[in-house]
């Protein structure tokens, strides 16, 4: 008799957990693969472009602006410079994502940065949305952009979309701007100078406030020395370096 209700006991456990399976399916489908009321993430593939490329009409936060779209995947010292500040890329997927930062101790995490999330909140910065809604709706984009996009094309969409202050949006309308330069020619303390100004284009500027802009681009020099990718040596030398903008603001470097 125990046998029987034990066996009765373990279907029914079986087909609950089947329909568990299958809503967690639905609603992962209806979250994360129903993208009809995301923005349409396709539209980015022109700031990843094969060969520079001018894209003289880009909207960007109800703003348009004429951005100069650049492959910046042989530019390392560009690329070193941004893993240092703004973090390395993320291997793991959402699901992986979501569980370590609830699992994990937020002292031993790794620094990554949110490359897709920041291009969602970007593609969203005039979504009216709820704030729930909107968080949700920035999640499910960034999904979509690492869906349809590889690792190397996400990272030139976050250059050549990143406001650098003073009205300019890319790396190399921002080289040209402060350094009078083309990205490609962007030593390692001025690619630490421009990737540094991400985190607040406006407080950081080096036209405005040079001794701010010094202060974290050499915190990026430091981070990429830790990071591995510039010997303290190297790093010492390009700390010395004044900054050298087009507009004669070249504070001096600390002792």
């Amino acid at each position: 008799m125990l046998t029987r209700i034990a066996r009765i006991t373990v279907r029914v456990l079986l087909v609950l957990a089947g329909v568990v399976v299958l809503l967690a399916a639905l609603v992962t489908d209806m979250l994360f693969f129903d993208a009809s009321d995301l923005p349409d993430v396709q539209t980015m593939i022109s700031f990843a472009p094969q060969a520079p490329a001018t894209i003289a009409d880009a909207e960007i936060c109800g703003e348009n602006v004429k951005i100069v779209a650049i492959p910046t995947g042989q530019m390392m010292d560009l690329r070193n410079a941004l893993f240092a500040a703004e973090g390395d890329v993320d291997p793991r997927n959402i699901i992986r994502r979501l569980y370590d930062d609830f699992s994990s101790d937020l002292a031993q995490r790794k620094h990554y940065g949110t490359y897709s999330l920041q291009l969602s909140r970007q593609l969203l910065c005039k979504d009216h949305r709820k704030a729930l809604k909107r968080e949700l709706a920035e999640l499910r984009t960034s999904v979509q952009l690492e869906r349809h996009f590889t690792t190397n094309q996400l990272l030139d969409i976050s250059l050549n979309r990143a406001y650098f202050g003073h009205g300019v949006y890319g790396i190399e309308n921002a080289a040209e701007h402060y350094l009078a330069k083309p990205a490609s020619h962007l030593s390692t303390p001025e690619a630490a100078l421009l990737v540094g100004l991400i985190r607040d284009p406006n407080r950081l500027s080096p036209l405005t406030h040079p001794d701010s802009a010094l202060s974290r681009r050499n915190e990026v020099i430091d981070a990429m020395v830790k990071r591995g990718s510039m010997s303290s040596e190297k790093a010492e030398q390009a700390k010395r370096t004044p900054i050298g903008t087009v507009a004669g603001d070249s504070a001096k470097p600390r002792s």
